[in-house]
């Protein structure tokens, strides 16, 4: 009866789930070794994870360059399906999306399958593959999207190169990872200082929280701001672009009004926050982590611009 509930509770007219799907979630989540690297309850990662109203905020962030509606899109690592199900049925686009079907991700391809045939989407539109070899050809994507994903990568920049490729020149590319020169990550759900380097990160999961290195060996920690730039005028020798926004504008706006998803022990973060709102603190320690190139997430925005420049 109780999942009854949460079904009740997640479906929508334009997103629905299903028990067998919603068991299947749990189940996975069980059978992963989440409880070596943060205590967790699989039930609510389930529910945060199948929130159609996520879909909606993310869609939010790519209008503020594009409209999505009809507009032909590519979501690159796209989990469970609830962004590519929810902008299919919402904004009526046309639709792809990217998740590979390997170790430790094959549950998110098949589940994400399974929910778009629930949702009446052609389920062949969920495609078998990673972002460093898009099987598409070049030039036909009006937007290039991705959330959570670039950290999990064996080679971030390859993801954004490929995605520039087959993003048509005026298209917009957004791209959404942690910065982990910021304060917080999300799959340990720890505060953490500046990680300097990978082997850091993983001295720090074990020894201040005892929690389990293996999976810290796997995040891409490289990822921050000074990465973000050095790699995006890389990429520009090849495909020349304009970058639209880091994301340090969104983050800004979300200290000042606190108006963003809280999941797991973010709920500490933002009550934290609400502190520092009241003796007005806030927007000192926003301008503060923006100075110090610490805002997170990063949110790289880039329009592609006609032509390209040379070969990598």
């Amino acid at each position: 009866m109780l999942n009854d509930n949460y079904i009740e509770e997640l479906s929508t007219k334009y997103f629905s789930v299903d028990k067998e799907s919603f068991a299947l979630i749990i189940d996975g989540l069980n059978k992963f070794p989440f409880k070596k690297v943060c205590d967790f309850d699989p039930v609510r990662v389930a529910r945060e994870a199948l929130n159609p109203q996520k879909g909606i905020n993310q869609a939010n962030i790519v209008m503020r360059y594009t409209e999505l509606t009809g507009k032909k899109v590519l979501e690159i690592g796209s989990g469970l399906g609830m962004n590519f199900i929810v902008w299919s049925r919402l904004f009526s686009i046309d639709g792809y999306a990217l998740e590979p079907d390997s170790v430790g991700f094959e549950s998110s391809f098949k589940i994400s399958r399974k929910l778009a045939r629930y949702n009446g989407i052609d389920e062949a539109r969920i495609i078998n593959a990673a972002g460093e070899c898009i099987p598409f050809a070049n030039d036909i994507f009006d937007v290039v999207y991705s959330t959570n994903a670039l950290e999990h990568t064996r080679d971030p920049f390859k993801v954004l190169y490929e995605a520039m490729r087959v993003l048509k020149p005026g298209g917009i590319l957004q791209v959404i990872y942690p910065n982990y020169h910021s304060y917080f990550d999300s799959h340990y759900n720890i505060i953490h200082p500046p990680i300097i380097s990978n082997s850091f990160f993983q001295w720090y999961v074990k020894s201040i929280f005892n929690r389990d290195p293996e999976f810290a060996k796997t995040l891409r920690t490289e990822l921050n701001i000074g990465w973000t730039k050095r790699n995006l005028d890389i990429l520009k020798h090849t495909y020349d672009h304009e970058i639209l926004s880091l994301g340090k504008e969104i983050f800004f706006q979300r200290i000042i009004s606190l108006d963003f998803d809280t999941t797991g022990n973010l709920l500490k973060i933002r009550s934290l926050l609400k502190l520092f709102k009241i003796l007005k603190l806030n927007i000192l320690i926003g301008k503060m982590m923006i100075l110090f190139s610490a805002w997170s997430p990063i949110i790289v925005t880039l329009r592609k611009k006609e032509g390209q420049c040379r070969s990598r």
